[in-house]
């Protein structure tokens, strides 16, 4: 409603195929993903987590060829994680730090300012920014690991869709793709959607009809294979949904 009103920021949401396999019950635990494994496949010099960073690099730089003006923050697994993700992109030549909770109240406030005059591109983070936090100029947001929580999820997205001025939409960048059967896509789409809509799996395949105007959701192919192949498993799944729609 907010975004059909125009008191937040449009949103163009682009999902991206992560090479990553998370979808294995080794990655599940207590009915969540289990952060410390997440964290060992996501960073380190093994193969796949420099896999994973060259798909996420390559993707931004296709939505995003010119890095002038991007104030962006990226939400991370872990600690370890984002300091492994603002070390990689830094080595790139893109600015960034690691905003994380053990480091403290001055450095913290540095970095938020380095991040509003440029000097830096991208802040790196686990839940800190997720709430409490005003940046209206912040104009990309990347999702690098899957978040169960909605509330989480909305908040961290909600982290750009401030108006600011010579901010037109705010950028999602989202690399979860192979998900664990009990992971709910669904919900986080619904989350993006109006009540008067199609049901969420013709919304992934008419690729989203009916998002507020200014609004759009790309998947790439492989992408949309994943998320379509997971609402439709959940949605077989009667212990889910009885006690959902009841």
């Amino acid at each position: 409603e907010a975004l059909e009103e125009k008191l937040l920021c449009p949103f163009h949401y682009f999902g991206t195929a992560d090479p990553v396999d998370i979808s294995s019950d080794r990655f599940w635990r207590n009915g969540r993903y289990d952060d410390r494994e997440l964290e060992k496949i996501y960073t380190g010099d093994h193969a796949l987590a420099r896999q994973r960073f060259d798909i996420i690099h390559a993707t931004l730089t296709r939505y995003e060829p010119n890095l002038e003006g991007i104030k962006g923050i990226g939400f991370c697994v872990t600690i370890k994680h984002a300091r492994y993700m603002a070390d990689m992109f830094t080595a790139r030549g893109i600015a960034s730090a690691a905003f994380v909770s053990d480091a403290d109240s001055r450095e913290c406030g540095a970095m938020m300012a380095d991040l509003k005059s440029g000097r830096l591109v991208f802040l790196f983070t686990v839940d800190k920014l997720s709430e409490g936090v005003d940046v209206p100029e912040i104009n990309t947001v990347l999702f690098l690991r899957p978040t169960r929580s909605l509330t989480v999820f909305l908040q961290q997205l909600g982290r750009g869709l401030r108006h600011a001025p010579g901010k037109d939409c705010l950028t999602v960048l989202d690399f979860v793709g192979q998900t664990h059967r009990k992971y709910r896509a669904d919900l986080r789409l619904k989350a993006l959607l109006p009540r008067h809509r199609y049901a969420i799996d013709r919304e992934v395949e008419h690729h989203f009809p009916h998002l507020p105007a200014g609004c759009s959701i790309q998947f790439d192919r492989i992408f949309r294979g994943y998320v379509l192949e997971n609402i439709r498993n959940n949605l077989r799944n009667l212990a889910v949904q009885v006690p959902e729609r009841l």
